[in-house]
C-alpha cells in the first residue's frame, strides 16, 4: 500500500452540508494530482489518508469529514464500551471508532461504537453487517445520524441501531423490521435501557454521561 498522504483540502461551511455534518469536503477534491476533479472516491482512496484526529467517511462517492469528538462524547463512549464489555457473551466483539464499516467501494462509515461476531472482524474493516452500531450524536451531527447514517445501516442491514445524545442525555434504540429502523426504546435521564439485541443488557443515560 501506497504511504498515507495528507489532503490539501478547502473545507466547506457546515451551510453547505447535505448530510448535516460540521464539515463537508466537496468531490472536486482529489487524492492523485492527475485526476478528474469530478471523479468519486472509493474506500481504498480513504486508505491512503494520514490519520488526523478527524472522522473520515465516504457517502456515495463523497468525502464527508467531522472534527476530533469533544470531551463529554468520549466519555459515552468509554462507558457505554465499558457496560457492552461487561454484558456480553461468548461470541461477541465490542469495537470503539475508528473502525470502517465498508458497506460498498463508495460507501463506509465509521461508527463510535459497535458489537461484532469475531469472524467479521478484519484488520481495519468489515464489509459485514455488525449486530450492532451506535452512534452519539455530537454538535451538528444530529441530522447526519438520525438521517443519512440511519438509512444506510437500514439498508445495509443492520440488525440494531442505537442514537445517544450526550445532552439530554438519551438513548434512542432502533430495530430493523424488513429495510427499516422502527423505533423501540426511548430512555431519558435515569430511566432504564434494556436491550435485548445483541445481547441483554442494561444501563441508564445517567450513567453515560458521568465522567
Amino acid at each position: 500500500m501506497s504511504a498515507p498522504v495528507t489532503l490539501p483540502v478547502t473545507l466547506a461551511p457546515p451551510a453547505a452540508s447535505p448530510t448535516g455534518t460540521d464539515l463537508v469536503i466537496p468531490a472536486a477534491v482529489t487524492i492523485d494530482p492527475c485526476r478528474p476533479s469530478s471523479a468519486e472516491f472509493t474506500a481504498d482512496d480513504l486508505d491512503l489518508v494520514a490519520e488526523d484526529g478527524r472522522r473520515w467517511e465516504l457517502i456515495g462517492g463523497m468525502l464527508v469529514v467531522s472534527p476530533s469528538p469533544r470531551s463529554i462524547h468520549q466519555v459515552v463512549v468509554v462507558n457505554l464500551l465499558l457496560r457492552l464489555m461487561q454484558a456480553r457473551p461468548l461470541g461477541f466483539q465490542v469495537l470503539v471508532g475508528p473502525f470502517d464499516v465498508r458497506v460498498d467501494e463508495r460507501t463506509k462509515l465509521q461508527p463510535d461504537v459497535l458489537v461484532m461476531r469475531p469472524e467479521q472482524v478484519g484488520e481495519t474493516f468489515t464489509d459485514a453487517p455488525p449486530p450492532l452500531v451506535v452512534e452519539v450524536i455530537s454538535p451538528g451531527s444530529r441530522a447526519y445520524d438520525l438521517g443519512t447514517k440511519k438509512l444506510i445501516y437500514a439498508a445495509f442491514g443492520v440488525p440494531s441501531y442505537w442514537v445517544v445524545d450526550p445532552v439530554t442525555p438519551s438513548v434512542t434504540v432502533f430495530g430493523l423490521e424488513g429495510d427499516a429502523y422502527v423505533e423501540g426504546t426511548v430512555a431519558v435521564g435515569a430511566e432504564p435501557v434494556r436491550a435485548t439485541a445483541p445481547f441483554e443488557v442494561s444501563f441508564t443515560p445517567d450513567e453515560l454521561v458521568r465522567p
